[in-house]
C-alpha cells in the first residue's frame, strides 16, 4: 500500500511540473488567498487546507477561516516548518493568528464539523455549505453521488472513485448521497493449536525502528491532496472537459423513480414503475440497481415480482 501511495505521489508530481501555471489570486490586505481544499469524509467531518501567500513581514497576521476548527486540530506550516498559531474569534468569524510568518506560501490545515449536515428527505443524503473568496476544490467521500450541483463550476471529475469539484469564489450548497457499505462478516473463531516447543533463535543485529504506518499514510495523503488541488485548478483554468458520467449525480430518471415511489406511498413493483414512466425494463432495472447501491431504495423479491421500497 505504501508503495502504491508513493507511485501516485510520483505521478502527481510529474503532472504538476508539466501543467502548473500561475493561479490568479484573491487579495486580502497583507495576504493573498490562493485556493482552498475541502476533503470530506463519510462521517461529515472535513479536513480543510487553505493556501495563502504572505506578502510582508509582520509580528503576526490573522488569516480568515472557512469554518470553525475542532479543538487542537489547527496547524499552520510553511514548507516543513510548523509555525506558532492560535484560534481567534472576531464578530462571529474565526481566524488563525499566525505569529512571525515569513514572506511566501503558508498552509493552514484543520478539521471542522460545521460545513456538513445530514438531510431527511433523501436517505443517506448530506449537504456541504460554505463560502470562499478564492478557488475551492471539494473532494467528496469515495462512493458519493451528487444530488444537487451548483450552477457555476470550473470542473467536475472523478479521481480514484471520489467525486472532485472545482469551484470559483462564491457561496455554495452541494448535496450528495453515500454508497451503502456492506456489513463486515464476523470472523469465525479459531481453535487454539498447541504451541511447538521453543527453538533456539540465533541473535540478530538490532534494526532501526520504522516510523508508524499511520504517520506515513498521513504525510502521503496530505501531499496527494495538495498536489491534486493545484493540478485540478490548473486544468480548470485550461477549460477541462466536465465528466459526463451519470454515476457522478442523480439523473432525471433517478428522480422520477423516487418521486413516483413517494406518490405510491413509498412502495410499488418494478414493473409498475416501468409501465407508468414509459421506460424500457432494462433502463428501469439499471437505475433501480444504482439507487439501491446508494441506500435510497430497497428491493425485495416476492414471487415473480420485484417490490421496490423507498427507504425512510
Amino acid at each position: 500500500m505504501v508503495v502504491r501511495y508513493r507511485l501516485e505521489v510520483f505521478i502527481l508530481i510529474t503532472l504538476l511540473t508539466t501543467l502548473l501555471c500561475t493561479i490568479p489570486p484573491t487579495l486580502t490586505g497583507s495576504i493573498t488567498e490562493k485556493y482552498v481544499v475541502l476533503d470530506v469524509y463519510r462521517d461529515g467531518s472535513v479536513v480543510v487546507t487553505q493556501v495563502v501567500e504572505i506578502k510582508e513581514e509582520l509580528p503576526y497576521i490573522d488569516i480568515p477561516l472557512v469554518a470553525k476548527p475542532e479543538k487542537d486540530t489547527l496547524v499552520t506550516y510553511s514548507g516543513t516548518l510548523v509555525l506558532a498559531c492560535e484560534l481567534v474569534s472576531k464578530d462571529g468569524r474565526y481566524f488563525a493568528r499566525v505569529y512571525a510568518p515569513s514572506i511566501g506560501v503558508l498552509n493552514v490545515t484543520y478539521i471542522t464539523l460545521d460545513l456538513t449536515s445530514k438531510g431527511i428527505e433523501v436517505p443517506n443524503e448530506w449537504t456541504i455549505r460554505f463560502s470562499s473568496k478564492c478557488d475551492t476544490v471539494i473532494v467528496l467521500p469515495k462512493g458519493s453521488i451528487l444530488t444537487s450541483i451548483p450552477e457555476r463550476f470550473s470542473a467536475i471529475t472523478s479521481v480514484s472513485g471520489r467525486v472532485m469539484l472545482v469551484l470559483p469564489p462564491g457561496n455554495y450548497s452541494i448535496s450528495y448521497v453515500l454508497e451503502v457499505l456492506p456489513e463486515a462478516m464476523p470472523a469465525k473463531p479459531i481453535k487454539p493449536k498447541k504451541a511447538p516447543p521453543p527453538e533456539e533463535v540465533p541473535p540478530t543485529k538490532p534494526t532501526k525502528p520504522r516510523p508508524p504506518i499511520e504517520t506515513t499514510y498521513l504525510v502521503l495523503a496530505l501531499v496527494v491532496v495538495v498536489i491534486i488541488a493545484v493540478i485540478t485548478i490548473t486544468l480548470a483554468r485550461r477549460r477541462v472537459r466536465v465528466s459526463s458520467s451519470t454515476e457522478l449525480m442523480l439523473s432525471d430518471v433517478d428522480r422520477a423513480i423516487i418521486n413516483y415511489l413517494r406518490m405510491r406511498g413509498g412502495e410499488t413493483t418494478q414493473s409498475e414503475i416501468a409501465s407508468t414512466l414509459g421506460l424500457p425494463k432494462s433502463t428501469v432495472s439499471r437505475h433501480i440497481q444504482k439507487l439501491r447501491k446508494y441506500g435510497i431504495i430497497e428491493v425485495k423479491k416476492v414471487g415473480k415480482f420485484n417490490i421496490i421500497k423507498l427507504v425512510r
